[in-house]
């Protein structure tokens, strides 16, 4: 880990430190995590579609756009809870500085220097199945190590704390907090060095109205490390009506009519059904309620962060992906 920075997770559940406190209120919000997931997971296809459309293709992830199937393999991807393994963060492993961009920002937020740790995932345990955790922190004041980090943690200005997870059960998940703030994220592993995250901003409780789809990427000589990301709207959707079943007709009957020429026979209509005819049951094109639409217009957020001087670099993984 990076010598001058550590970031550690006790491993104790009764600890009070930052860290610890974040993975208790991640595990608390797992329902609301594999509620994301599914979301995620009913609009595959549109989602690979979308982000392949709009997102500027800088990620690391080239040659997953030039394969000819590349939205039936995203929009698989998606069908699953991130895939991944112990090991799948440790690409980003170091200390990182640059400027953080997004549209509208003023002059003097685009100068700022963000400075970023990620360091060494670590197995923790917390009365469920084992998980791998990875700390970090980004911060617009400095690095933010445990030394700097109150006990109880308060609030650090401009700064952010967050974990990294992976767990056999939950994939790949995450979590933002600081204060009363906190930023769920789910994740999907492209390859090794390209992460795709899903978040809502500052809603722990339920599903926001918004998700922020990211994609996360450090280069394989882990000389840069970028985010680039577009706004997808969470939209309700009612169930729809089925269509109709075509009812066959009912079948004439036949009786015969006298006269005094002749016998013939006269086709009777058969009685009308006064009987009501029940109303079709919804279809739920979403099973879980919810459809996502990209945001256009906005752009989200850009971000180039080069390593720091001397950046803690560690051995390439070649995670399960």
């Amino acid at each position: 880990m990076p010598a001058e920075y550590p970031l550690t997770v006790s491993g104790n559940p009764q600890n009070d430190g930052a860290f610890d406190l974040l993975v208790r209120k991640h595990n608390q919000g797992i329902g609301l995590l594999r509620k994301m997931r599914a979301v995620v997971a009913d609009n595959a296809e549109v989602l690979a579609e979308e982000i392949l459309n709009s997102f500027t293709i800088q990620t690391g992830a080239t040659a997953y756009w030039s394969h000819p199937s590349r939205a039936d393999a995203l929009a698989r991807l998606f069908r699953t809870n991130g895939r991944g393994g112990p090991t799948c963060y440790d690409a980003w492993n170091g200390t990182w500085k640059g400027t953080w961009k997004k549209p509208g920002q003023s002059a003097e937020d685009a100068a700022k220097i963000h400075s970023h740790i990620w360091d060494e995932t670590q197995r923790v345990t917390y009365g469920r199945p084992e998980q791998y955790v990875q700390p970090v922190t980004q911060s617009r004041v400095g690095f933010q190590s445990n030394a700097k980090i109150p006990k109880p943690p308060g609030e650090i200005p401009e700064t952010n704390i967050a974990i990294n997870v992976w767990s056999p059960a939950d994939g790949l998940t995450g979590w933002v907090g600081w204060g009363g703030r906190c930023d769920p994220h789910i994740a999907y592993l492209i390859n090794p060095h390209t992460l795709i995250w899903v978040m809502q901003y500052q809603e722990c409780t339920k599903l926001a109205d918004t998700f922020l789809v990211f994609f996360e990427w450090v280069a394989s000589d882990h000389r840069s490390y970028g985010i680039h990301g577009r706004f997808f709207e969470v939209a309700k959707v009612m169930p729809q009506p089925a269509a109709p079943e075509e009812t066959p007709p009912e079948p004439r009957r036949t009786v015969k009519v006298k006269s005094k020429k002749k016998v013939f026979k006269r086709q009777k209509e058969a009685p009308a059904d006064t009987a009501p005819t029940p109303a079709p049951a919804p279809v739920q094109a979403y099973p879980s309620g919810y459809q996502l639409r990209i945001k256009d217009g906005i752009a989200g957020y850009t971000t180039y962060l080069p390593p720091k001087t001397g950046a803690f670099v560690v051995p390439q993984t070649e995670c399960q992906h």
